[in-house]
């Protein structure tokens, strides 16, 4: 046993930085968000729907609010920053600090001064608000301070991080839900106090670390560059969280919360998809500064392929996921996780194709898809929600969602032609794994009362993973190569 531990430690230590910093940084991802649907069960037994609901909405609107706020420094144009401003890389990153300090506080003027129009939209109430704002001022000094770490593969105090934050934010929930008599309300307060206590620990430390807080012309480029993609921003985030807030205004709380507990179980996938896609990135952008085109094609084909084989198996296993940890008051959700884990597929898709025109700075054309599929998507749940209720809007999601990957292709493709004279990706590729997938989505809304046929895939597909998996290997020991 000891040998064997031995060398498996030995066969760690001679893997790469990068390809162990980028595997940590998953597990991370991947911890938080097992650790926060571990304690799902917990809440949705101990909140009604509406109460969750009411959570729900907080969740919705704090993704729209953070976005504004933080103007999306906190993503692409940061890897953008530390690529062309390296060695002030502590001084970059404490400007984009300071810069969503600035427009926190001139939203917050705002809103005080708007305070009942405002309220009234959101349905939250002033001390919720409030609250969120403190959130909104701290919580990006967590992210940004997570990202410098990334950026130059130190994990290890991000690991650390992490785990508490994943560890103390449930724990104090659950133990003032079960203490109070508004457990609503009080779920809400308990997720922004923890997160923004962070949040000040690494405010504090990101100022320090940096010589200078503010550069001008730091903050110019950073602001300059995300504006052609904040139309692009706010239409993903009105995509993702608009369904929320149109179910509750054209049905209920209640349904609310219900779609909630999907759209959160759904959301899974994401968090591996996004630990593979933000891993991919420095990765990525290294292979085509160096013109090893091939390979970029080679890794994104065989992880598309990868994660749609992952969003099958989840897609499979929903009704048992539902069971398991929300219980048969959401057993509902189970018809609205077939397309919200399908859309998981196309969102991985258009990221990857994102972070491609991201780097050439072919940014005006995200802005027009993201608008277009945006109004799409508010035209649709606005016709079907009142019709068919929560369910409706998973699919009106999954239509936008495939509407922006293959316009997202056909632009990427064409940008690569004229950039490097190939397209790289191949159009029938991603038509056979959308097929498969939208298949899989109508064959499941038929067989999911069918026990034996579902296990049946399932060790189908496992079968296939298990086949495959020293491709897969070798595609991740291609990114530990950099």
């Amino acid at each position: 046993m000891n040998k064997l531990l031995k060398k498996a430690l030995e066969k760690y230590h001679r893997i790469p930085l990068p390809a162990k910093a980028a595997g940590w940084f998953m597990v991370c991802a991947i911890l938080q968000k097992s650790i926060s649907i571990i304690t799902t069960p917990i809440f949705t037994r101990i909140l009604t729907t509406s109460q969750y609901g009411q959570y729900s909405m907080y969740q919705a609107w704090l993704a729209i609010l953070s976005l504004i706020t933080t103007f999306r420094l906190t993503y692409s144009v940061f890897n953008k920053g530390m690529l062309k401003y390296s060695k002030e890389k502590d001084i970059y990153t404490s400007t984009m600090q300071m810069t969503i300090t600035g427009i926190t506080i001139l939203c917050l003027v705002i809103y005080l001064f708007c305070m009942d129009s405002i309220n009234h939209v959101t349905e939250l109430g002033s001390t919720i608000t409030l609250f969120i704002f403190l959130e909104l001022l701290f919580e990006p000094a967590m992210t940004l301070w997570m990202l410098r770490q990334r950026y130059d593969f130190k994990y290890k105090k991000v690991v650390i991080a992490t785990v508490l934050l994943a560890i103390l934010n449930p724990l104090v929930g659950v133990t003032a839900v079960l203490l109070s008599k508004d457990k609503g309300l009080v779920r809400i307060l308990s997720c922004i106090v923890v997160t923004s206590c962070f949040g000040l620990f690494f405010y504090i430390v990101n100022l320090t670390k940096s010589k200078c807080w503010f550069k001008v012309k730091y903050a110019v480029f950073a602001l300059k560059f995300n504006v052609p993609l904040m139309p692009h921003y706010l239409s993903t985030y009105i995509l993702s969280q608009s369904d929320r807030i149109m179910i509750q205004k054209l049905r209920n709380l209640s349904e609310a919360g219900i779609y909630g507990v999907a759209y959160s179980l759904g959301m899974v996938m994401k968090i591996v998809t996004d630990g593979i896609n933000i891993s991919i990135v420095p990765w990525m952008y290294r292979k085509l500064e160096d013109k090893e085109y091939d390979e970029v094609a080679k890794v994104v084909h065989s992880l598309t392929m990868l994660v749609m084989l992952l969003c099958i198996l989840f897609i499979i296993f929903a009704p048992d996921l539902i069971g398991l940890l929300a219980g048969a008051k959401y057993q509902r959700a189970v018809d609205v996780i077939l397309p919200i884990a399908a859309s998981i597929f196309y969102i991985f898709v258009f990221g990857i194709l994102g972070n491609i025109q991201i780097f050439y700075d072919a940014n005006k054309f995200t802005m027009y898809v993201s608008i277009i599929g945006a109004v799409m998507n508010i035209i649709l749940n606005y016709l079907f929600i009142p019709r068919y209720g929560f369910v409706a809007a998973g699919y009106t999601t999954l239509v936008c969602y495939m509407f922006f990957t293959m316009a997202h292709f056909l632009f990427t493709v064409r940008l690569l032609r004229r950039k490097i004279g190939s397209g790289l990706f191949k159009m029938k590729r991603l038509l056979i794994m959308s097929l498969i997938l939208s298949g899989t989505v109508i064959l499941m809304s038929i067989l999911y009362k069918y026990f034996v046929i579902r296990y049946l895939l399932i060790v189908i597909i496992m079968l296939i993973l298990l086949t495959k998996r020293r491709y897969f290997i070798d595609i991740i020991g291609k990114m530990r190569r950099i």
